[in-house]
């Protein structure tokens, strides 16, 4: 039930009772509508002393967030706290003058800032969401975007005399919600639960999960390690045990590297023992047959430069972790004795190890830039029994090598390696972003093509009894094949479309899967054969929660070229009415996946009242290597058309699309091609690019990975030789074309795209007095990964949309106001 807007003045003042809401002076229909919080005797656990004195404050204050994340407040729901299982129930607000806890929701249509007056009321202690407010003089200001939001007051109950009351004011007032649905919010997509990584037993006796929560109260992160008895999957154990990488030995012991710890456990009886501490760089723990475990771990190196002075060696030198480099070492968990195997200048990484025998597969790294993509890795083979080294190759890219039953190896690489042996005929230059399965002979020479019919991408390889396993991006999903004797690839029954982990026993039997899809949140299905059952299933944290419908939208471009795209709709979409437009690209030959959620939360996007479409141009991997080939010396080039013309058949098929409100963002790659199509069509709004790359020298040469990337985006082109692409296609050269308002995001630490590239294109649209905005995150790097920094950046974006697609500006005035004396 909600109230109609224009039953209630914007000054009149409007009074809320206890639970969900309630509204003084309305017809009688609505006043006898009310949910009611069941009050707590303030002598209970649950009390504003216990909240605000105790030493165990904080804990009191989350485990009730938690309860009431878990089952929101609704009418006859209970609420299960320690000590108390009681029900939510109405009361009119005269005889609530008890202590007590009442709930409050207030559906908001656009960003308002409505004042919340409280009087006859001891005490009482507020919050929004999951986040505690303060009132002054008892009044607070609501800051209320666009959705549902849930008031909680916990109070000592009534101030003498005076009648409880609550007031709202204000230029705008948020509706009437009686149930606790809503629409999805920033804090549900940062803080439900998350897998992060699996393992399983090659017996098929256990499956491990790594899972993290962060609770919003506390802004701590937990981790922890479940558990699964196979082939059941019921839970078996759970740990407190933060796992960054996991490995079963045949014996059914579990490897955990957490932080700078390498633990073992025994899932049978539960005991969990340390190995190694304070082990900086620790990955990739792989077992031997004889149950000894091998791992990386850092080495650093000594300085000998005068202090306060670095001399760069190579361009790797830039990377911190290039003085760290990662070498082999060899565990005995019995006797925690410790053998190093490797010390090579530049670190070694552990490709496999094999299946049967006492050797395995390393890659070391060499300086060498005579051919792109610019570096060089000696693949070699390493004895364990005596220590003999074998090498096999010289290659320039190490995506994955792995050892066959037949003594070969399979490897994936992109389709110009070992002479070109997988890339299609009559392809001059491939893309070598988009990986191919290439099988090469004993001695590490070029055998054949296992893929060259395969249009999907291969992201991972991975051996599963006498089989194969493989991930890859198939257009904007990635899902997981089997790889018969033949050399075919068979997707596997999955409903998961974005496949981010997997594993699977000995006999590659039993698979485990991890991932989530466009309108389906994170999940573990266990396969089996054909038939497939969820171990775990993330839709539990948005029960109540209506997300906007996911539809496929594909348009031919102009030579013909199938263009892929998705979008999504608002959750209260009406076909009736006219929405605004946000278009999300990359461009930069990922394909921009199907995952539930990610650093561009298109969900959220769509329930601030807009339409998404996401569209795949031309240069994505996952789609052929024709289609990727497109992405080489390109930088804009086809692709900005493709996004245009992607635009103008979007409107022309979807008359609830307004085509005079439509706005445009990409990141990175992205980022660039929204400053590139900024300064070649004026069809934008309003423009955002994150990270984004203005001049293409200076990234090549400025950004940590810039000169690798551009040696396969602009294989052989170089500032010298290739001035055409490195100056035409840079928005700064043409910035003066730029009419379109552009907000500018970056994190300043960012090494990959570093923050100059953002200070260019603001200088020079400042001087050109255009509108321009540029907002750079406190210590965040290419991603912003800080949860309350990651709140406001994606605030900032959505206040520039609402500012130039709606009309609406004061979400942005309130998050930037004007500073007098300075123009904006």
């Amino acid at each position: 039930m909600s109230l109609p807007r224009e039953n209630v003045p914007p000054t009149m003042p409007i009074l809320l009772l206890l639970g969900l809401l309630a509204w003084a002076n309305l017809a009688r229909a609505e006043a006898d509508a009310l949910l009611i919080a069941e009050l707590l005797a303030a002598d209970s656990p649950l009390s504003v002393y216990a909240i605000r004195e105790r030493k165990e404050a904080a804990n009191l204050e989350q485990a009730l967030l938690a309860a009431l994340r878990r089952e929101p407040p609704e009418e006859g729901r209970r609420i299960l706290f320690p000590g108390h299982s009681r029900a939510w129930r109405t009361i009119e607000i005269a005889k609530a003058r008890e202590g007590g806890l009442w709930a409050i929701y207030l559906e908001a249509d656009r960003f308002m800032r409505p004042r919340l007056r409280l009087s006859g009321l001891r005490e009482p202690l507020l919050w929004l969401g999951e986040r505690r407010l303060e009132a002054k003089e008892g009044e607070v200001e609501l800051r209320l975007t666009r959705g549902v939001h849930r008031l909680l007051l916990l109070h000592s109950g009534a101030e003498g005399e005076t009648e409880p009351s609550l007031r709202l004011s204000g230029e705008r007032l948020p509706r009437l919600r009686l149930a606790p649905s809503g629409f999805v919010e920033p804090e549900r997509l940062t803080n439900a639960r998350t897998a992060e990584r699996l393992a399983m037993d090659p017996a098929g006796r256990w499956l491990a999960v790594a899972y993290r929560r962060r609770e919003e109260t506390t802004g701590e992160t937990d981790r922890w390690l479940a558990i699964y008895a196979l082939p059941e999957g019921t839970l078996h154990t759970s740990l407190p045990v933060a796992a960054d990488a996991l490995a079963f030995s045949n014996a059914g012991r579990l490897a955990i590297v957490s932080g700078e710890a390498l633990l073992l456990l025994d899932p049978l009886s539960g005991e969990l023992k340390t190995l190694l501490r304070k082990r900086k760089g620790l990955a990739n723990p792989r077992w031997l047959g004889d149950e000894t475990l091998l791992f990386l771990a850092s080495e650093p190196l000594e300085g000998t430069e005068p202090k306060g002075l670095k001399r760069l060696t190579a361009l790797e030198d830039r990377w911190p972790e290039f003085r760290a480099p990662k070498q082999l070492f060899r565990v005995h968990p019995e006797s925690g004795l410790i053998l190093p195997l490797s010390a090579r200048p530049l670190g070694v990484d552990l490709l496999d190890v094999h299946p049967k025998e006492a050797r395995v597969l390393l890659g070391e790294r060499l300086i060498d830039y005579e051919e792109p993509p610019h570096e060089r890795f000696r693949v070699f083979e390493l004895d364990l029994a005596n220590g003999a080294e074998r090498e096999l190759a010289r290659p320039r890219q190490l995506e994955a090598w792995r050892y066959r039953e037949d003594g070969g190896f399979f490897v994936l690489a992109g389709p110009n390696a070992f002479a070109g042996g997988c890339r299609e005929e009559g392809l001059e230059v491939a893309n070598d972003y988009e990986h191919e399965l290439f099988a090469l002979n004993p001695a590490g020479g070029f055998e054949r093509c296992l893929s060259l019919d395969f249009a999907p991408s291969i992201a991972r390889l991975e051996r599963a009894g006498r089989g194969w396993l493989a991930s890859a991006h198939d257009g904007d999903r990635v899902r997981l094949y089997a790889i018969a004797a033949s050399g075919r690839f068979e997707p596997l029954p999955l409903a998961i479309e974005v496949i981010e982990d997997f594993a699977a026993d000995a006999e590659g039997r039993l698979i485990a899967a991890l991932g989530s899809g466009a309108a389906l949140p994170q999940r573990i299905e266990l396969l089996r054969g054909n038939r497939s059952r969820v171990l775990f299933d993330g839709t539990e944290d948005y029960r109540r929660l209506t997300l906007g419908e996911v539809r496929d939208f594909r348009f031919r471009a102009r030579d013909g070229l199938s263009i892929d795209g998705r979008y999504y709709l608002p959750p209260d979409f009406s076909a009736d009415r006219r929405y605004p437009l946000i278009v999300y690209w990359y461009g930069g030959t990922l394909p921009v996946s199907r995952a539930f959620t990610g650093r561009y939360p298109f969900h959220l996007w769509a329930a601030h009242g807009y339409v998404v479409y996401v569209l795949q141009p031309r240069g994505t991997i996952g789609y052929g290597q024709r289609f990727s080939a497109w992405h080489v010396n390109a930088w804009g080039k086809e692709t900005a058309e493709d996004i245009l013309e992607g635009v103008e058949a979007f409107v022309r098929a979807h008359s609830f699309v307004d085509p005079e409100r439509i706005g445009g963002i990409g990141a990175s790659y992205g980022g660039f091609m929204s400053m590139y199509l900024a300064t070649r069509s004026e069809r934008f709004r309003a423009l955002v690019a994150h990270a984004g790359i203005s001049l293409l020298p200076a990234y090549w040469g400025e950004g940590f990975w810039g000169y690798s990337y551009s040696g396969i985006a602009s294989r052989g082109s170089f500032p010298w030789n290739a001035r055409e692409l490195y100056v035409e296609q840079s928005p700064l050269f043409s910035a003066d074309r730029i009419r379109t308002p552009l907000l500018l995001l970056t994190g300043n630490q960012d090494r990959n795209v570093p923050p100059g590239e953002s200070h260019a294109i603001f200088t020079a649209l400042k001087l050109l007095g255009r509108e321009v905005e540029l907002i750079e995150v406190e210590g965040e790097d290419h991603w912003i990964l800080d949860p309350v920094k990651r709140y406001a950046w994606w605030e900032a974006m959505l206040a520039w949309f609402d500012r130039h697609l709606k009309g609406e500006g004061e979400w942005w005035r309130q998050l930037f106001p004007e500073r007098p004396g300075i123009a904006p």
